[in-house]
């Protein structure tokens, strides 16, 4: 019983190592003078026109999320109601950035869809 004990003990304690590693490496690259907003406009990507269609999934989600948090923010208690708000403005900024691409590579991007399979909560 203890030899089958000690493999995943190792085991977690080798992962735990690992990730201990892993977020001090990412602690350290992000500790630079710029802020990860100012790093990203600093190196835009290049967007390709075939990476039109992608984009455009990826916008179509951003939509529907969009459609999620403002039909579902006002079934929310009071203070969760704020953190909501906040979920949905990322939304929307990231729909933006995204749309932005599409158009720097050529394409138009689509409107949101008229209403979206949400469920029920």
């Amino acid at each position: 019983m203890i030899g089958q004990e000690l493999p995943s003990r190792r085991t977690v304690l080798m992962y735990a190592g690992g990730a201990a590693a892993s977020g001090a490496a990412l602690l350290i690259v992000g500790c630079g003078s710029r802020s990860r907003r100012e790093q990203v406009r600093a190196a835009p990507p290049s967007v390709r026109h075939q990476d039109v269609e992608v984009l455009g999934v990826l916008l179509d989600l951003e939509h529907e999320a969009v459609a999620a948090y403002t039909a579902s923010i006002p079934l929310l208690p009071g203070p969760a109601v704020k953190a909501g708000m906040q979920f949905l403005a990322h939304e929307l900024a990231h729909g933006g950035e995204l749309a932005g691409l599409i158009k720097d590579a050529g394409g138009k991007p689509l409107p949101p869809a008229p209403s979206y399979a949400l469920g029920s909560p």
